[in-house]
């Protein structure tokens, strides 16, 4: 208990008692015949008079540095600004209880504090009275003319006691601006000036000075755009892009998840903003911004600046706190599946590998453009049937598009109903009978490539069809078998034939030259064989994705280097048992090169020499003694393996925190979208829009 407390005073709930004061939903105070009483939870904290200005800084500090409130609540409750509260922390921390007296202090003289001081120069320049700005700002006229004189501005010409309209109408337009401003109970708020847009106080869109008072003083939680009228503006082209973003309804699912980042200049609806502008400007990175200009690149935001480096990161770091990024990607795929149900008709699917080369301890996962396997985050994208990205997946060690198909297609059935047919198109590393048949169960159709043994097929079995692809006129022999077993349930036996895992159709396309065929298997049977071939083959859409991506909008750079701990589930291949596993086919490398040599010398044996099986032997003792000895080896390690678990828990591992990277990623689709849908809209206007639409966008 402190000093000062009150242990005797009746505790009954805050909305009983009258004239109390709530700070936030566990502290309040209460006045009363001269006293300030403040509890927490119903239990008082502090006792003392209202006229103890030295208690009160105290209180009011304490309350902060002990956590029970923030500076902007208890600025709020007691009736002064967050800068007097930071002050009285400054004072406190420098000198102690002494420091929160009255005496005299150095340093710059008492006057206007630099927040009113914002306003007193706008109502200066708009004309207001030195009589009404004093006022204003609860001073003496004395005050206001010496900070006038400090700034060096004063008045050519007399002018009249007050500019502003009768005081009924005055009141009026100040509770609008109050409104506009999202507060109730701040009495100094400037007018709004005809040349302000609604929602903010300021009249210059290059001085947003008013609007970020307002904000350090917890009473705008955005500031609002407010362009100027300069002919000069650039990469003003950039703004083509706002009209279909706010069409789209990306900034309604920011809103819905994260509601309001609180008090600020730059809230919300100004960072999702700054990001998707400036990943349509190809700066990628929140570090990017110190090449560019704050000022050029704040108006075309509608700002005067924007936010910078530090800014932005913080922001950024405030919605990766959320932890709602798989939230946010669900939200935008139900967007666009609602504005266009029939994309979702035919889904590709493909995994995407970021590197990583810092020093926590990552999965390693392979990097099909270096051919290596390195540490690295694995994320599983799905696109539309036009390639354009619909949402992406992370996954914690990295894992193949085997086994996480069925932990997406699970998210695909969430957005589109149990009803909807759904066909997914992927590649050869999502290739596994056993998971073809567990997602036909689950009611999913399927395309893609053959892998492995495939069943020959005569080139006199293929037939010509004729098809118009990308606008050209192509003719491809292709070949058409209803039912081929994939897989294999149960081996075959003497009592039975071999059990497959599934039948499926297998579609076949002859290469021109006659060299060999391209197989794809699909569970569709009501679909033409060219339009099989042609989903199969459209699966390039989404390679391109990939590539433009990580050209234009950086997609492979790490937005987020902290790592966090993976699930208690998660485990890897025992590495244990990968080292043996690669002795032992060192070893079965070497036995086949001896048992070559061997081969070789019985056919070279010259049976004039060696007549019998049992003189060849005899002359080859030291390589017949070296291949058993290799064989005794492989068997060793053979039986070490079994021994061995294949799979252990991933204790020791890592994995690169997500939502960061989730709603960096979503920002980034979303500009994708937003250009994908800009490009279709020169098609018919532009002759070249195929070959060279996104470069004349860029």
């Amino acid at each position: 208990m402190h000093q000062g407390a009150d242990t005797q005073l009746p505790l009954r709930c805050p909305g009983a008692l009258a004239g109390h004061v709530s700070i936030n939903d566990r502290i309040w105070f209460i006045e009363c015949d001269g006293s300030v009483t403040v509890l927490l939870c119903g239990i008082a904290l502090y006792h003392f008079s209202r006229d103890d200005v030295r208690m009160l800084r105290y209180v009011a500090v304490h309350l902060r540095l002990d956590g029970h409130a923030s500076q902007q609540e208890i600025a709020r409750a007691f009736g002064y600004s967050v800068r007097t509260q930071m002050r009285w922390e400054q004072w406190y921390r420098e000198n102690g209880l002494a420091g929160l007296d009255d005496g005299v202090r150095s340093g710059r003289p008492r006057g206007v504090s630099g927040g009113s001081r914002v306003f007193l120069v706008q109502w200066f320049e708009l004309g207001v009275s030195n009589r009404e700005i004093a006022r204003r700002l609860g001073v003496s006229e004395a005050t206001v003319r010496r900070e006038l004189s400090r700034l060096d501005l004063s008045r050519p010409l007399p002018v009249q006691e007050e500019l502003f309209e009768p005081e009924e109408e005055e009141a009026s337009a100040r509770e609008e601006a109050r409104e506009a401003a999202d507060t109730s109970d701040v009495d100094s708020a400037a007018d709004a000036s005809p040349a302000s847009p609604p929602g903010t106080l300021d009249v210059d869109p290059l001085c947003r000075a008013l609007d970020r008072e307002l904000a350090r003083q917890g009473l705008i939680d955005d500031a609002v755009p407010f362009f100027s009228d300069a002919e000069q503006l650039p990469r003003a082209g950039v703004l083509l892009a706002v009209p279909l973003f706010v069409a789209s309804g990306v900034l309604g699912v920011f809103e819905r998840l994260y509601g309001s980042m609180g008090a600020a200049f730059y809230g919300l609806r100004s960072t999702v903003v700054c990001l998707f502008l400036t990943a349509m400007l190809r700066i990628n990175r929140p570090e990017n911004l110190k090449e560019y200009s704050p000022p050029d690149l704040g108006r075309i935001m509608g700002l005067d600046r924007m936010p910078e480096v530090k800014t932005l990161s913080r922001k950024l770091a405030k919605l990766a706190n959320a932890k709602k990024g798989e939230d946010l990607m669900r939200g935008l795929a139900e967007l666009r599946i609602e504005d266009d149900p029939g994309r979702v008709g035919y889904l590709y699917a493909d995994g995407h590998t970021r590197e990583y080369h810092g020093k926590h301890p990552l999965g390693k996962a392979h990097i099909t453009g270096r051919r290596i396997s390195a540490p690295g985050a694995t994320d599983t994208w799905v696109n539309d049937a036009e390639g354009d990205p619909l949402f992406v997946v992370t996954s914690e060690l990295n894992a193949g598009l085997t086994k996480m198909l069925p932990e997406v297609l699970a998210e695909v059935r969430g957005l589109v109903g149990e009803e909807r047919r759904v066909t997914v198109v992927f590649d050869r590393g999502g290739y596994s009978p056993k998971l073809f048949a567990k997602l036909k169960d689950a009611g999913f159709d399927l395309i893609t490539y053959r892998k492995g043994k495939k069943d020959p097929v005569s080139p006199e079995e293929f037939y010509e069809v004729r098809i118009a692809r990308d606008g050209k006129q192509e003719t491809w022999k292709i070949h058409d078998k209803p039912e081929v077993p994939v897989g294999t349930r149960k081996r075959a036996t003497k009592e039975r034939e071999a059990e497959p895992w599934l039948w499926m159709r297998q579609v076949s396309r002859l290469r021109e030259d006659g060299s060999g065929m391209t197989q794809v298997l699909t569970t569709r049977a009501d679909i033409e064989a060219v339009e099989v071939l042609v989903r199969m083959f459209g699966r390039w859409r989404q390679e391109n994705f990939f590539k433009y991506m990580k050209a234009e909008f950086a997609l492979d750079a790490l937005c987020e280097y902290g790592v966090e701990a993976l699930s208690d589930e998660a485990d890897r291949p025992n590495p244990e048992r990968r080292k043996l596993e690669k002795e032992r086919a060192k070893a079965k490398t070497r036995l086949k090169r001896l048992l070559a040599k061997l081969g070789g010398e019985v056919e070279q044996n010259e049976e004039s020499r060696r007549r019998t099986v049992r003189g060849l032997k005899i002359a080859n003792a030291g390589l017949r003694q070296e291949i058993a000895g290799v064989t005794a080896e492989i068997e060793e390690l053979s039986a070490r393996i079994r021994e061995l678990p294949a799979r252990v828990p991933a204790d020791e591992l890592r994995q690169l925190k997500r939502d960061r990277r989730l709603v960096v990623d979503a920002v980034k689709m979303v500009a994708y979208q937003v250009e994908s849908d800009l490009h279709r809209m020169l098609f018919g206007t532009y002759a070249r829009a195929e070959d060279e639409g996104r470069t004349l966008l860029h």
